[in-house]
């Protein structure tokens, strides 16, 4: 699968969605979103609680998904 063959980066990835620029974090929502498919709520918060809840949810998800498909 593709999140397979990204497993390199996907980390790298969801880091920057707390990155201080609202354009790097953008843009990481946008690779996420090509990537997976998905959208969680909140990708283009400013607030740094409601992006360190963001990250939360997407690493907790990739988790999952590395698991399930031995990534």
């Amino acid at each position: 699968t593709l999140l397979a063959e990204s497993h390199g980066f996907a980390h790298e990835v969801i880091d920057l969605l707390d990155d201080p620029e609202e354009s790097v974090r953008r843009k990481a929502c946008d690779v996420l979103r090509s990537l997976t498919g998905k959208e969680m709520a909140g990708a283009y918060a400013s607030d740094h609680e409601t992006r360190a809840l963001l990250v939360a949810r997407w690493r907790a998800w990739y988790k999952n998904e590395a698991s399930s498909s031995g990534a």
